[in-house]
């Protein structure tokens, strides 16, 4: 594995739009708040201003002296406008490639209110105090009976998602373990900034720049993709060889949906494999470490190779809780229809009687907006009947606008071009 992952080349970002690197006020203040979350420090006195300073060093390596510090988070009031240097570091220190890129990702946006978060993240780390982690049956009752609380409540989901980062336990199982696709641009996406805010463990960061590219894919984002993209290009083949397999399995999506990106806005390759078919080789070995590169691959139009991957898929041999199963199997079927029908590996009649068979199935909670937006692009390539097609646009175009995830118009058009050029070939009908 580590000689196929040393095959990659450069990422490149030529033609893509930059963002100045001035420094706006907001992003200084937001920057700020942010530092002071990640120490736990009040940063009111020179005596937390000095520990601070000594966070930093052992973080980045770079000295900033207390003065430059000082000034920077309000303690002395003056017009002192720090350098690229200085941003550069503060940036590093609270997990970002440079200042710029924080600016870039997080333009206009603020800082969750720290009393409100702390107060969150105090209690859940008091609720999850008393929880043997071996005991997955009563994990997982407390974390299905949360998410459906906050599915109800909203309007809580970005201070309960940015507290849950805080604690270990919340990133394992509510940011590695129940991933809210249909949050990604809400409180899960919001909540990712923190996760990563509060991690050092490299195995943790790889999994929220993954998630990263993941939502920015979905947007059709490519600058703020690009961003994200170039922290995975800090690991070595090495580190990601040794972590958990589905962790790998993001890592390979986010490979495939960044080559994707690069082919629509002319950016060149982005460390893609020398052998485009390696990926799809590899883990038709271990096509149980594949979920998340086939959903990468069907995402971007590799049809024949997302089914030659799902086909090979056993719910119970995938690296999931035995309680997500259930879901695991829905979007299985989903993403094994599309891609089998789209490959012609599946005829137009056996894919309606399936399409009818997964219309009737509750859809998993935290991938209903998602999952839909599959099933109704497919509706809407297939459909003869005009009115039904209409409705269906309809629909499809107010979820797009609610998820934010405006890639399903592209994706669309692949399905359409795909469908148009490619006859329908005979098929075992599996």
């Amino acid at each position: 594995m580590s000689a196929m992952l040393a095959n990659f080349y450069t990422f490149k970002r030529n033609g893509m739009p930059r963002k100045p690197t001035e420094a706006s006020e907001n992003s200084l203040q937001l920057l700020r708040e942010l530092i002071k979350i990640k120490s736990n420090l009040s940063c009111t006195s020179y005596s937390e201003i000095q520990m601070l300073h000594d966070m930093i060093l052992k973080s980045t390596g770079v000295y900033l002296s207390v003065q430059t510090l000082g000034r920077i988070l309000g303690l002395v009031h003056t017009d002192f406008r720090p350098s690229k240097n200085t941003l550069d570091t503060l940036a590093k220190y609270i997990n970002y490639y440079s200042f710029a890129d924080f600016q870039n990702l997080h333009e206009g946006e603020s800082a969750i209110k720290t009393d409100k978060s702390n107060f969150i993240s105090t209690f859940f780390s008091s609720l999850f105090s008393g929880i043997n982690p071996s005991n997955q049956n009563t994990s997982v009752n407390i974390m299905q009976n949360v998410l459906k609380w906050m599915d109800s409540q909203p309007q809580f989901n970005i201070e309960i998602y940015s507290a849950l980062s805080n604690t270990p336990y919340g990133r394992r199982h509510f940011f590695q373990e129940f991933v809210n696709v249909d949050s990604l641009n809400r409180g899960f996406g919001k909540g990712l900034q923190y996760y990563l805010l509060h991690t050092d463990d490299k195995q943790e960061k790889l999994q929220g720049y993954a998630l990263s590219c993941f939502r920015y894919f979905l947007n059709d984002d490519p600058v703020k993709f690009a961003n994200y993209f170039k922290c995975l290009q800090e690991y070595t083949p090495e580190e990601i060889s040794r972590y958990h397999p589905s962790i790998i399995d993001r890592y390979f999506a986010a490979i495939i949906m960044g080559q994707s990106m690069a082919d629509q806005t002319g950016a060149g390759p982005v460390r893609l494999l020398a052998d485009q078919t390696s990926v799809s080789a590899f883990f038709s070995s271990k096509p149980n470490c594949a979920y998340y590169t086939g959903e990468a691959l069907l995402l971007t139009g590799e049809f024949s190779k997302a089914w030659d991957i799902f086909k090979g898929c056993d719910i119970k041999n995938l690296h999931v809780l035995n309680e997500s199963r259930a879901d695991f199997s829905i979007q299985l079927r989903i993403f094994s229809l599309i891609s089998g029908f789209l490959s012609g590996n599946i005829t137009q009649k056996r894919a309606q009687i399936l399409y009818d068979e997964l219309s009737r199935e509750k859809l998993p909670l935290l991938q209903t907006d998602y999952l839909t937006l599959f099933m109704l692009t497919l509706q809407l390539a297939v459909s003869q009947k005009t009115k039904l097609k209409r409705i269906t646009w309809e629909s499809f175009n107010q979820l797009i606008q609610k998820s934010k995830f405006k890639y399903f118009h592209n994706y669309y058009n692949k399905l359409e071009i795909n469908r148009k050029s490619e006859p329908q070939q005979q098929s075992t009908d599996r």
